[in-house]
């Protein structure tokens, strides 16, 4: 039996310092972490433990753990519409990949990730993703790195996503450039915008080379507390596209995971299972020290009975 290989955004754990990842992915049974977020930083240019003269130590620490980074999950947006603030994250991205390269990352997931309503600035918006993704992907493919477009904003539309990859190939067959390709968050096409998961994979299953894992309860109406409120406008302030649900712990929610979980297997999905518990955001989420060790034991327990909940 093949053993799915595991791992967890840091969003999960937004206090925690590099070596607590390291040891707690370990401890639980994870093979591998996406890295977004380290002390409450999610610039991790920014972070001490990440600069550019401790990668060669955090390379070896990796590797003594028997831990992958599987993802540098960055903040890049190509949505901008200042000049500036673009050209910034072009930047931003570029050293990502100079990171990635060095901590033998595969992956660095970036966002499209808002598009304006108005038809004309919408076209002109998806241009410069489609123009940025392109360009930077070369660059990451010269360093033996993936740039993925994560299924966020309103990327979470698989329309969407064509009307992104018609600026490539202007209206041919579905076809990503270079160096790029998708994070399925596999939630968010379902729970945002009612797509089916054979919908959603038929499209878009041949360029998806990681998937974000989530569960969650149909919306409730409930008040947001304050903490709850300013969690909610900082994930706004850094992921445009940010959109809220009532997540529950993994198997405790509505999320068709017996369903998802065949879909890949039949397809032969050789990518990264990755929990984005999404703690940062949602304080009032269960703690790690209880999120983490659930989601191994739930997809554990799953994949051993071939994929049923019973």
């Amino acid at each position: 039996m093949s053993v799915l290989p595991l791992s967890f955004s840091t969003l999960a754990c937004p206090g925690w310092n590099w070596s607590r990842v390291i040891e707690a992915a370990s401890r639980y049974g994870y093979q591998g972490v996406e890295v977004r977020m380290l002390e409450q930083e999610t610039d991790l240019r920014k972070v001490p433990d990440l600069a550019r003269t401790e990668w060669p130590a955090r390379r070896r620490e990796l590797t003594a753990a028997g831990v992958s980074v599987c993802v540098l999950a960055s903040s890049v947006r190509f949505d901008h519409a200042a000049a500036d603030d673009l050209a910034a994250h072009r930047a931003m991205c570029r050293d990502y990949i100079e990171m990635a390269a060095a901590l033998e990352c595969p992956y660095i997931r970036l966002f499209g990730d808002v598009l304006p309503a108005d038809a004309a600035a919408r076209r002109k918006t998806l241009a410069q993703i489609a123009n940025s993704l392109a360009e930077l992907g070369l660059v990451a493919a010269r360093a033996g790195v993936r740039l993925l477009l994560e299924t966020h904003g309103d990327f979470t539309s698989t329309l969407a996503i064509r009307e992104l990859v018609a600026e490539w190939t202007g209206g041919g067959p579905l076809a990503f450039p270079a160096g790029t390709g998708l994070v399925w968050d596999t939630h968010h096409p379902w729970r945002f915008h009612g797509e089916t998961l054979v919908e959603t994979w038929s499209a878009l299953g041949p360029f998806v080379h990681h998937t974000h894992w989530k569960d969650s309860a149909s919306e409730s109406n409930r008040a947001l507390t304050e903490a709850e409120q300013a969690a909610e406008a900082h994930a706004k302030s850094i992921n445009a596209g940010h959109r809220a649900a009532e997540y529950a712990l993994f198997g405790e929610g509505e999320f068709p995971i017996v369903e998802t979980l065949a879909l890949l297997r039949d397809a032969g999905y050789t990518g990264w299972y990755s929990l984005e518990w999404e703690k940062a955001w949602h304080p009032q989420l269960a703690e790690p020290e209880v999120a983490l060790p659930q989601y191994v034991e739930a997809m554990r327990r799953l994949e051993a009975l071939g994929g049923s909940r019973d």
